[in-house]
């Protein structure tokens, strides 16, 4: 592509987004002919120092031609089971979802179905030791996922956390390897040569910045039902390096999390009372927090990531929402003859994709038990359907976009206090004594296998990723 030349593709964004996006457009155009450039436009609000990665990235990983180990090197990172939730049901309790499902009951009923017979699901995080990803997530220890092994003990799949700064350059290196072009000068007078549009599709991934009205984009819905406003970033040291940690306070919920090297605290609180033990940490930068959407795809500018939605900072909900615009973009991958029919069908899927996601966070808002709880009108029709139909009869309804597999729905349920009302006439038909047995049963297997299992700075160093005195302690 020559250098005065207009590109197919032109990225806005130095963000980690931009240069993904970026990259996997150039890997999926291959030899068509169809050229990407990348606007490295500065992000104006801040990121925190880990990237949080859902399972769903290794597919983008595996277009791009990573190798794990030499990313995990690179990124100094670790491998990510999931979320521990504590405090959510009142001081002191805890569950952890993690990705994955428990074991099976083939004929006899679902396990969540078998545990409320038994009286499992009332006791607060019993139901994590039938995952062996939680059990493993707690012990903070990991090893490649074994499907034939741990047939009986259902099965776990993991992301990763890492060091965000590394990760971007990871993905621009590939980028520009893979031919990206980067533009250099004024983004401004790029933006808009000669009175026209730089590119024939302009993907937003500035993370949110302002950059004029040369972007044919519409205006941002703010979502007032989320019960935070503001948001401050600390280092914290390294805890667990296999799950985040989302604790619920009165006043405001910290999310911890760790990657090989670097640690870091977001606390999620109201700017009508900024919590006081926060105010006493010395010097704190406090950012609002940016709730709500816009319709992602308008004219020839896509917005991806947090230009396009913004929910609370915990969890992998940013990261999950990133992945599925550039994947859902890649599916549709437009010419300029097609963007109207290309940008309704991403809006569509796009708007779910983002309404299932922000189920995950009201539900866990409407059920806290906490002051600053949501109502439950505050919630989706979709999922209050969710919520009604597990608490009638343990049942997960699912929807097309979801974020969260049904087990996942099931562990999340559950630990917010939801024990089903009835139990499924399947269930029933299992003795309770028997029932009661095999997940005693159930239970032990997964504990002794956890139990095998290598802590995860001892899995990391042997595999030469990083040095074993670089990591913090257990959780």
């Amino acid at each position: 592509m020559a250098p005065d030349e207009k590109p197919d593709f032109l990225v806005l964004g130095d963000t980690i987004e931009a240069w993904l996006t970026a990259a996997c457009l150039v890997r999926s155009l291959g030899k068509s002919g169809r050229s990407v450039a990348i606007l490295p436009v500065l992000r104006e609000r801040p990121s925190p120092p880990v990237a949080v990665l859902p399972p769903s990235v290794a597919n983008l990983h595996a277009l791009l031609g990573f190798d794990e180990r030499d990313m995990l090197r690179f990124c100094k990172g670790s491998f990510r089971l999931g979320d521990r939730f504590e405090g959510w049901r009142g001081e002191g309790s805890s569950f952890v979802l993690s990705y994955g499902s428990p074991a099976e009951f083939p004929g006899e009923g679902a396990l969540h179905q078998q545990g409320r017979r038994s009286g499992v699901l009332e006791q607060d995080g019993a139901y994590d030791t039938f995952s062996l990803g939680a059990v493993l997530g707690r012990l903070d220890r990991f090893a490649h996922p074994d499907p034939v092994a741990n047939q009986q003990a259902g099965y776990f799949t993991y992301g990763y956390h890492l060091d965000a700064d590394k990760y971007r350059d990871y993905l621009k290196r590939a980028a520009l390897h893979y031919g990206v072009r980067k533009e250099e000068g004024d983004p401004m007078s790029i933006l808009a040569r000669e009175g026209e549009l730089a590119a024939g599709v302009i993907v937003d991934a500035t993370g949110g910045a302002s950059i004029s009205d040369v972007l044919p984009r519409d205006g941002w819905r703010a979502d007032a039902d989320l019960p935070f406003d503001q948001f401050a970033l600390m280092d914290e040291p390294a805890t667990s390096l296999s799950l985040g940690r989302v604790s619920a306070g009165n006043d405001k919920i910290l999310f911890d999390v760790a990657a090989a090297e670097t640690g870091c605290r977001a606390a999620l609180f109201n700017a009508s009372g900024v919590p006081e033990n926060l105010v006493g940490a010395g010097e704190v930068d406090v950012f609002g927090i940016r709730s709500g959407h816009r319709t992602p795809w308008v004219g020839k500018c896509v917005s991806i990531g947090a230009s396009a939605f913004g929910l609370l900072p915990f969890g992998d909900v940013e990261m999950s929402l990133i992945v599925r615009g550039v994947e859902t973009l890649l599916e549709l991958l437009p010419d300029e003859g097609r963007l109207a029919v290309a940008g309704q069908e991403y809006n569509r899927r796009m708007m779910m994709a983002y309404h299932r996601t922000r189920d995950v966070q009201v539900m866990a808002f409407a059920l806290a038990a906490r002051p600053w709880r949501t109502a439950e009108a505050a919630m989706s029709d979709q999922n209050r359907i969710r919520l009604e139909q597990f608490r009638s009869r343990g049942r997960v309804v699912t929807f097309d976009e979801e974020c969260l597999a049904p087990a996942e729905w099931v562990s999340f349920m559950i630990g917010l206090g939801v024990v089903p009302e009835r139990t499924d006439p399947v269930a029933e038909s299992v003795a309770q004594e028997v029932a009661a047995q095999r997940l005693r049963s159930v239970s032990a297997h997964i504990a002794a296998l956890a139990e095998r299992y290598p802590s995860q700075r001892d899995y990391l160093a042997e595999a030469g990723v990083i040095g074993a005195d670089a990591f913090g302690g257990g959780m």
